[in-house]
């Protein structure tokens, strides 16, 4: 029994879920979570390959700007929401029980063990004794490396894998998201390249372009611009401006038509 509680239990020999698991559940829930930001991504990777990234995309800046944070967030070392340890054993139970093979009456025993060492992996004293001694790096404790990293090694793997297999199978997930990653952030530096190119030329032709989205766009442009801009003491460019401008007053009018709505609801309940 992996202590912590019976997430697991042996059954003829083989791992099973236990009534309190629910680890498929969970790895398919972080996959198509994380699955439409995956597809954004390779998106915009096909679209700069093409050479076909221009101004005329920027309705898209708000979807391709979320997949990044999300794919961001993902691949961070230090994400901000870890992945619970009695949910990694769930999700790796899942593995465990779809690889194991008892060898032995003593097989139990090590299958729960070898699962309670890959879990272990996903400990933030871990990285704190890899980081300090430099023997080894940290990976992402985010669910989604791990539920990517459990479905490969399903795919590919005869038996249940050591924990130096599972921490292979993770680092090569992070490193394909990280791919991912760069790929919608040069879209996204693309776009602001030709929304300053278009701004300084055809100021016209810029303000209509604006006039068609919605605010999450302008909204996105200024964390874009941010970071374009580098250093906070110096004055705001005047796009930056004219962006920022931009969002404060179609939020005021989603924000306005929000109310409305709301009050409209509430008279038909009245």
């Amino acid at each position: 029994m992996v202590a912590g509680g019976p997430l697991i239990k042996m059954a003829r020999g083989n791992l099973a879920l236990s009534s309190s698991g629910g680890g498929l559940a969970l790895i398919n829930d972080e996959l198509a979570g994380l699955a439409q930001a995956m597809a954004i991504a390779e998106r915009c990777r096909r679209q700069s390959q093409r050479g076909d990234v221009g101004h005329r995309m920027l309705p898209a800046v708000d979807e391709v700007w979320r997949a990044y944070l999300e794919l961001a967030e993902t691949i961070s070392a230090r994400c901000q929401f870890p992945i619970a340890r009695a949910d990694a054993i769930r999700m790796l139970a899942v593995l465990f029980g779809a690889l194991s093979k008892r060898k032995s009456d003593s097989g139990d025993e090590n299958a729960a063990m070898l699962l309670a060492s890959c879990a272990d992996l996903l400990n933030p004293t871990s990285d704190i004794v890899g980081v300090t001694s430099g023997l080894w790096k940290p990976v992402s404790k985010h669910p989604a490396v791990l539920a990517i990293a459990i479905r490969q090694l399903i795919a590919t793997s005869v038996f249940a894998p050591s924990p130096r297999e599972l921490r292979d199978a993770m680092v090569t997930v992070q490193n394909r998201l990280l791919l991912l990653t760069s790929y919608a952030r040069d879209w996204l530096t693309k776009i602001a390249d030709a929304d300053r190119m278009v701004f300084e030329s055809d100021r016209a032709a810029w303000d209509a372009m604006y006039a068609s989205v919605n605010s999450e766009v302008p909204l996105a442009m200024t964390f874009l611009l941010r970071d374009e801009q580098g250093d906070e003491s110096k004055p705001p460019s005047p796009r930056f401006e004219a962006i920022e401008d931009l969002w404060a007053r179609k939020n005021a009018t989603d924000e306005t038509a929000e109310e409305s709505a709301a009050l409209t609801a509430d008279d038909r309940q009245a």
